[in-house]
């Protein structure tokens, strides 16, 4: 091919690399926006709660008397409405989960959705009387996508014209996200024009215009460092020229490196099976085990207190430890913060705390 082929070629491809580049910059800063400037919540952590030894050993008869004899998650959490502490219980994935009072012994019917508007008021610094509406979001979504990564969750709008909306997963007790208004058109103009989801209906016509485009911006580098190997150093009169050489050196290695990555990941995205993900451990039983009368309790405020399987299918109770106060800001929120700054384990045979630890129990799952 002639020098004269290479920069017609890299002419035409430059109209249309030149758009997508725009499109995809200038949609992608959305994308910090929403970050820097999105709503804020006033806490960082899970409520705590100081847990009495009488209330755990009243856990084991509980479960006797409601006929519980497996589960998936068990704990007792922080909880509203003058129960201070409830007992929860996950039986599968994509359902509300369960509660039941530890003074009466008796099921507390519906409280999963309490239990959503007390945290979502807890995160948010805002009154239960200003929720305007709670949904049950048992899959992803566009408003609610799976970098989320936490289902099922409960979407809690609160009134106002922000219209702040809090998405809250129960069982850990966690903020899976928050909108508002602005946040959400930011989302919407990141999705529409930079991973172009108005073309979902389309199916593979969406992958095969992206794919396109990527590849003629590997093209239009490819055909740039071409004509910088082909055309050999002179002195260019023309001021635009030159600094179209000169901005040819610093940026085709990062667009091509850009394009070519971008292109991998709309593949692997859309063709390749996700390898891992957020799932409920498998039920273990409950009923007919033997239980300690009484247990070694950490005096101290928890975040929760579970009855978790380990090794051996031994149980134990599992006391998460509130972390220690900290303010919230900005940079805080984005390193990333544990919920918690260690958890003890004690052998739910015995009563008496355990060598058993978080690592062990990773290992063994």
């Amino acid at each position: 091919m002639s020098k004269q082929q290479f920069v017609r070629w890299h002419r035409r491809l430059g109209w249309l690399g030149g758009f997508v580049v725009l499109c995809w910059a200038l949609s992608g800063i959305s994308h910090p926006l929403m970050a820097w400037f999105g709503p804020q919540a006033s806490k960082m952590f899970p409520p705590a709660t100081v847990f009495s030894r009488q209330t755990v050993e009243s856990l084991i008869p509980l479960l006797g008397r409601n006929g519980i004899h497996q589960a998936r998650v068990l704990k007792l959490v922080p909880a509203p409405g003058g129960y201070e502490q409830l007992l929860q219980l996950t039986e599968a994935e994509d359902q509300p989960r369960r509660y039941f009072d530890l003074k009466s012994g008796l099921e507390v019917p519906g409280h999963d959705t309490a239990q959503a508007r007390w945290l979502a008021s807890y995160y948010t610094g805002r009154a239960e009387s200003e929720i305007a509406e709670v949904q049950f979001i048992p899959a992803f979504s566009r408003e609610y996508p799976a970098v989320n990564r936490l289902l099922p969750v409960y979407r809690v709008e609160f009134e106002g014209a922000d219209r702040l909306a809090a998405y809250v997963h129960t069982e850990t007790a966690a903020l899976a996200s928050l909108n508002n208004r602005s946040k959400v058109i930011m989302q919407t103009v990141f999705q529409q024009l930079h991973t172009w989801a108005w073309l979902d209906v389309t199916g593979h016509g969406r992958v095969l215009l992206i794919a396109i485009f990527m590849l003629t911006l590997m093209a239009m580098s490819a055909t740039g460092l071409s004509l910088l190997m082909l055309f050999k150093q002179r002195h260019i009169p023309d001021v635009r020229r030159r600094w179209h050489r000169l901005l040819a050196y610093v940026l085709f290695l990062p667009l091509l490196a850009w394009s070519a990555s971008g292109f991998y990941h709309l593949l692997q995205a859309h063709y390749v099976d996700a390898v891992s993900g957020l799932r409920l451990g498998d039920a273990f039983v409950v009923g007919g085990r033997g239980f300690a009368s009484t247990i070694e309790l950490p005096d101290q405020p928890l975040t929760a207190l579970s009855l978790v399987q380990g090794p051996g299918e031994q149980l134990y109770y599992r006391a998460a430890l509130k972390p220690g106060a900290e303010a919230v800001t900005r940079k805080a929120r984005f390193q990333g913060r544990a919920s918690e700054i260690a958890a003890i384990y004690i052998n739910a045979e015995t009563g008496r705390v355990s060598a058993m630890d978080d690592e062990i129990v990773a290992r063994d799952l």
